[in-house]
């Protein structure tokens, strides 16, 4: 499964949103998310790719699209440092 399909399957599972959104809708103003859906989904992704999300790098990322570009650079920088 590639990063982008997981972070979207993600951001539906725990909005509990159809998975066939359009990823260019923001989190909160377009797809409904509220601050403890924001909490519980920085979560999920931190354990499904073993990452740690800052706080700058999610609330830039305010639409699903643009959190699939952070999560991938993040595992990017975790695979590179292990080689």
């Amino acid at each position: 499964m590639s990063v982008e399909t997981a972070v979207l399957s993600i951001i539906s599972d725990v909005l509990y949103i159809a998975p066939n959104f359009n990823p260019e809708q923001t989190l909160v103003d377009d797809l409904g998310a509220d601050s403890l859906d924001i909490l519980n989904l920085v979560s999920e992704l931190e354990n499904h790719f073993d990452v740690n999300i800052s706080d700058d790098d999610f609330f830039e990322s305010m639409r699903a699209v643009h959190l699939v570009g952070v999560i991938e650079d993040l595992v990017d920088e975790k695979n590179n440092s292990r080689s």
